[in-house]
């Protein structure tokens, strides 16, 4: 699971995941916008070594790059 940590828009299916090296390492299986947390957040199918937890990863966007962190299941702010 991860967390766009900057504004942009939201992640949808197929789109690369990159490592902060701009290394492809997966790409997003499934992504939306959050509007609890005002994000955008998905699950990403990436290698074993990039899923830990504070990861930080780049999702590709409409050709745009934008800065993620692998987050912990499941993705709520708790109230």
């Amino acid at each position: 699971a991860f967390k766009l940590t900057e504004r942009g828009a939201p992640p949808r299916a197929q789109y690369p995941v990159l490592s902060s090296a701009n290394e492809a390492i997966g790409y997003v299986a499934s992504g939306t916008q959050s509007p609890s947390l005002n994000a955008g957040i998905g699950l990403a199918y990436v290698r074993p070594e990039f899923a830990r937890t504070e990861t930080p990863l780049q999702i590709e966007v409409r050709n745009r790059r934008f800065s993620a962190v692998v987050v912990p299941k499941p993705i709520y702010r708790k109230p």
